[in-house]
């Protein structure tokens, strides 16, 4: 039973850490972490592994429900309605690729609840593999190469810190440099000439470097050596600090993504994604943000409304006229979830069936779509211009989520 009236009281009274927050997330936590986990292992038919009732709500779950539930837990995972995860720098400095990312929050790592939080999060994302449920989950690159057991890359930093990566990246040549001339002096040989070397260094970094890494929540700095705030890098040293400012960009992280490592292997064993690259096992988990169009459009049946009615081709219109995130909405609205399944992995075509409306076209043109979230179907009035057909679905994305216009 998840209360979405709880849920947004304590939003509202700024009620967001772990212990105390009330988010729809938080909720299933309370409820379902501790029970047994083979629950989660099941399920009933098509994408359901349980029931889901809103407390003080109409509806009756036959899947839309418990996908909406769904949708609302991770919803509020990536928000400002629980701090368990944070965002990433990029996400805060609204830079480079990754900019709406999100990782354990590495200020709570002290904090036995957030590692079983974060356990539970493992959890839901196995049971989304499992049921092709689609749960959106904006975790950049390292959390799959964790789970995959992969090397870090500095790629992986980019995605989440692009000001670390383009550093790591300018003291490459002078790591080169400096490395051979170390190699060379433990060898007892002649070291090559870093001259020019050093100077380029020294003109790009005298009074910038010190031996210290910035923590990925922006509190604070790690220290590389004793005292490192108050250390600056010298020219000899630039390979190790290097290796040191690589090592701890997500030093502090990588225990939090072994607790959703954890969580996912209680689910599905995690060999079970060892064939899968990166992108992969995130396709798997969460499928794609992106729409295949004329795939979804192929899969769509129609009752009361041929393919070529000039309605369904205004719909199709303004669908098209989106981005990903208003289609996204969409299919929220639909069907209570926000992606579609891959195509290798597709179960449910969409209905649209002709809403018949009494009255003329001025009512016709201001009636609004429903929806029945556990059928993937939709009641499309047959509105009379496109520009009607707009105002309808826009109302629909923007207010008929969580049970205003859908059944």
């Amino acid at each position: 039973v998840l209360d979405n009236f709880l849920a947004s009281q304590s939003m509202s009274n700024g009620t967001t850490d772990i212990a105390n927050s009330n988010s729809c997330f938080a909720q299933a936590f309370r409820e379902l972490h501790f029970a047994d986990v083979t629950f989660l292992r099941s399920c009933w038919d098509g994408d359901r592994v349980f029931q889901v009732n809103f407390r003080g709500e109409h509806g009756s779950d036959a899947g839309g429900v418990f996908r909406e539930g769904m949708s609302r837990c991770i919803e509020d995972l990536h928000s400002a309605a629980i701090n368990l995860l944070a965002r990433t720098p990029n996400n805060v400095n609204e830079a480079g690729r990754g900019a709406d990312k999100w990782l354990p929050n590495v200020d709570l790592a002290s904090l036995p609840l957030a590692h079983e939080m974060l356990c539970f999060v493992g959890k839901l994302m196995a049971m989304s593999a499992r049921t092709m449920l689609c749960l959106p989950f904006h975790f950049p690159r390292i959390v799959w190469r964790r789970l995959l057991q992969q090397p870090v890359t500095v790629d992986d930093i980019e995605e989440v810190d692009v000001a670390t990566a383009a550093l790591l990246r300018g003291l490459q040549p002078f790591v080169e440099a400096a490395d051979a001339q170390r190699k060379a002096v433990l060898a007892g040989q002649k070291p090559p000439p870093t001259s020019e070397a050093r100077e380029r260094f020294h003109h790009a970094f005298a009074g910038a470097l010190f031996w210290s890494a910035p923590r990925l929540s922006g509190s604070g700095y790690i220290p590389l050596r004793v005292d490192g705030e108050e250390q600056e890098v010298c020219f000899e040293d630039v390979g190790v600090f290097a290796r040191a400012r690589f090592a701890a960009v997500f030093a502090e992280v990588l225990p939090l993504i072994d607790d959703i490592a954890r969580g996912f292997d209680m689910v599905l064993p995690l060999r079970a994604l060892a064939l899968h690259t990166c992108a992969e096992a995130e396709v798997v988990v969460c499928g794609r943000a992106n729409f295949d169009m004329a795939w979804w459009r192929t899969h769509t049946n129609y009752a009361g409304y041929e393919d070529t009615d000039e309605v369904i081709q205004n719909f199709w219109t303004v669908v098209n006229s989106w981005d990903d995130e208003q289609r996204s909405s969409f299919v929220r609205f639909a069907w209570g979830r926000s992606r579609l399944p891959p195509r290798e992995s597709w179960y449910k075509d969409m209905q649209i069936s002709r809403r018949n409306i009494t009255g003329g076209s001025e009512a016709i043109d201001s009636a609004l779509p429903m929806s029945h979230t556990c059928f993937f179907s939709v009641e499309l009035p047959p509105y009379t211009t496109i520009e009607a057909m707009r105002r309808g679905l826009n109302i629909a994305i923007t207010y008929g989520l969580g049970g205003v216009l859908n059944t």
